[in-house]
């Protein structure tokens, strides 16, 4: 190949790894703040009073930015929720809750 075209694909190379791609991170985190705001405003709070009556409860629990957490609740204290997954221990800030999820209960 000549050296234009190679000059070419790694220049393209480098903008893309250190240009646009860190700006689409920021954008991210810029919304995710920006929604975590809003939801504060218009009132919604989901403080961890909400959680303390599942405590030992298997639950589902997708974060803004983590995505989807399966496990125990075991302790909450403050704006913070403990989780009991299968190998480890998982502290989640409740303002950055986007849904909590119990499994159905089994009728038997």
């Amino acid at each position: 190949m000549e050296p234009g075209i190679w000059g070419a694909v790694i220049l393209s190379l480098v903008v893309y790894f250190f240009v646009l791609l860190p700006q689409f991170r920021l954008s991210r985190r810029k919304a995710v703040f920006i929604k975590g705001k809003k939801r504060k405003e218009g009132g919604f709070d989901m403080s961890g009073e909400a959680f303390k009556k599942y405590i030992g409860q298997d639950c589902q629990i997708i974060t803004m930015l983590e995505g989807k957490i399966n496990g125990k609740i075991s302790a909450v204290e403050g704006n913070w929720v403990e989780i009991e997954e299968k190998n480890n221990k998982v502290l989640i800030n409740t303002e950055y809750i986007e849904r909590f999820i119990l499994p159905p209960s089994r009728i038997g």
